[in-house]
């Protein structure tokens, strides 16, 4: 997938979702917010419960997806844009490997979402 682009247009699309995903992730920390103190009334059912403790595993997973999506935009994206055609293959191929980790955990956070909607419910 990364090979196919040139690096500029690579940067280019990388630096587009950045900016739109910085929008989404903050619509996404409000209302999973609420959306959590309404599920589990707090941090007591966050922490003392099945469904809170495996809803914090899914924050986590969440949090590494982030973290990644961070690096991408303060890394990868000036990495792709440099003169050095070396210094740009290295980071095509280090983007690469990072969609991999970012598919994994991606991944992850499915399965946990079908653990939290089939296994556990919210504490009442």
């Amino acid at each position: 997938c990364c090979r196919s682009l040139p690096p500029d247009r690579l940067a280019g699309g990388m630096q587009r979702f950045g900016d739109l995903a910085r929008w989404m992730l903050a619509v996404m920390l409000i209302s999973g917010g609420v959306l959590v103190w309404q599920l589990t009334g707090g941090l007591e059912g966050l922490t003392g419960t099945a469904y809170g403790r495996v809803l914090l595993l899914k924050l986590l997973l969440v949090a590494g997806l982030v973290g990644i999506g961070a690096r991408h935009r303060y890394s990868l994206v000036p990495a792709l844009r440099q003169s050095d055609p070396a210094g740009r293959r290295k980071a095509v191929e280090v983007l690469q490997r990072s969609v991999l980790v970012e598919a994994g955990l991606a991944v992850a956070v499915i399965v946990t979402t079908v653990g939290l909607t089939g296994l556990f419910s919210p504490p009442a």
